[in-house]
């Protein structure tokens, strides 16, 4: 029966994030709503198992885990920072 429930509230939720990705991304733009999703994701689950919610094991927020905020942020800022790269057949020849 939990499982059902599970399955259930997981549905009902990712249906509420779609809807609001579509309204916000109408808004703000495309990715700017992704990323906005996908950090508020971050930040729950980030507390989520530090805090040990719900009966979990929690888990220390220490040094290694700042670390891997960092890389995560960093190659999230050079993909978008980077620009889009230009194919031309020329350089798809001399890649084979």
């Amino acid at each position: 029966m939990r499982g059902v429930l599970f399955a259930m509230s997981g549905g009902f939720f990712l249906t509420l994030q779609s809807v609001a990705n579509a309204r916000i991304s109408s808004q703000i733009g495309t990715w700017q709503a992704a990323t906005l999703t996908q950090f508020t994701g971050f930040v729950v689950a980030l507390l989520w198992d530090t805090l040990g919610w719900f009966g979990l094991t929690a888990v220390p927020f220490t040094w290694k885990t700042v670390v891997g905020i960092v890389l995560i942020v960093g190659g999230v800022l050079v993909f978008q920072l980077s620009g889009k790269v230009k194919r031309t057949s020329e350089s798809v020849n001399h890649a084979c």
